[in-house]
């Protein structure tokens, strides 16, 4: 068997080489239908954990569930540390990009820097080699705040990107802050509030409320369109 698997000079077989291939596109295969996978592709090293399974399948229902599997509004509540931004805001918005690049998604945090970040960080990943093999039909613009590929041009920068020869965008912005002028398909709320001290405050709260009912919530695209939440439960 080792003979088989080995040349005399001690590199890899046709044998072997053809089985890895093998096992490499099963994983593909699998990134690109499930998130959990999707994730373990893009990140070898993330650490799973059974919790982090639960989550994934129900935001798979909520990204593309139908019927009696749909989720259409959902929301997860679990302590600091705990993955949960990892799945949510960085993980999830470039596996649905990868497939469906012809979608909306607003994403929106306490900060708008810190969603920002979390832009930049979706950005990377699209940007890997191994979001590349997975999701080979589906590119940014290059490092410039816009360029022309494909006939067209797809801007790029810490507030918002554009996929390239498609209709999906990805805009951001801190809650309170202006989400004017683009609608969702996928709206994105991870950590509304900065920290306890926030959710103690009646009048923080109030605004908090006052601007996903009139401002996050009037920027459905349609009856369709699905709304996440995700924070820690003060």
């Amino acid at each position: 068997l080792k003979s088989s698997l080995t040349n005399p000079d001690g590199s890899p077989s046709p044998l072997l080489l053809n089985k890895e291939r093998g096992k490499r596109a099963l994983a593909k295969a699998k990134a690109r239908k499930h998130l959990l996978e999707f994730t373990q592709y893009t990140s070898p090293d993330y650490n799973t954990n059974w919790h982090h399974k639960i989550i994934c399948d129900y935001l798979e229902r909520w990204a593309f569930g139908q019927g009696s599997k749909a989720i259409r509004r959902l929301m997860i509540f679990m302590p600091p540390g705990s993955g949960k931004s990892e799945l949510v805001s960085r993980r999830l918005p470039a596996w649905i990009f990868g497939k469906n690049p012809n979608v909306g998604i607003m994403a929106t945090s306490y900060a708008a820097s810190l969603v920002e970040d979390m832009n930049i960080d979706v950005q990377r990943i699209m940007d890997s080699d191994a979001y590349r093999e997975v999701f080979p039909e589906v590119s940014l613009s290059n490092r410039n705040s816009r360029n022309s590929l494909v006939g067209s041009t797809a801007s790029r920068n810490r507030g918002n990107f554009e996929i390239v020869g498609h209709k999906g965008y990805y805009k951001c912005a801190g809650v309170g802050g202006s989400i004017t002028g683009k609608r969702f398909f996928y709206g994105i709320i991870d950590d509304p509030l900065r920290g306890r001290q926030d959710a103690e405050s009646i009048t923080i709260r109030n605004t908090t409320y006052n601007w996903y009912v009139n401002d996050f919530y009037t920027r459905r695209l349609n009856q369709d369109a699905r709304i996440l939440i995700t924070l820690t439960r003060w």
